[in-house]
């Protein structure tokens, strides 16, 4: 299912993500066959740094390790927009 979000908070989100944003070097995780999937976890797990991230995915495989994976709260993304309701 596509999410229609209207450009200008598109805008404003991708602004602020750079803004806050820093550059990490990823976890070594295999967790996940996919070696693109595990690397966007370990960049996840590094990000949380002992805290809780948000992970928002449509993948399934990395959907499949909701609930799985200290740190990190896995959500699609219609669940992680249903938080801001």
């Amino acid at each position: 299912r596509k999410y229609k979000i209207n450009e200008a908070v598109t805008r404003e989100l991708i602004d602020w993500m750079l803004g806050v944003g820093i550059e990490l070097e990823a976890e070594k995780i295999e967790l996940c066959q996919d070696p693109d999937d595990n690397y966007v976890i370990g960049l996840a797990k590094r990000a949380a740094k002992g805290s809780k991230v948000f992970l928002v995915t449509g993948d399934k495989h990395i959907l499949d390790l909701k609930g799985k994976v200290d740190g990190l709260e896995i959500l699609r993304p219609g669940e992680f927009l249903r938080l801001s309701e």
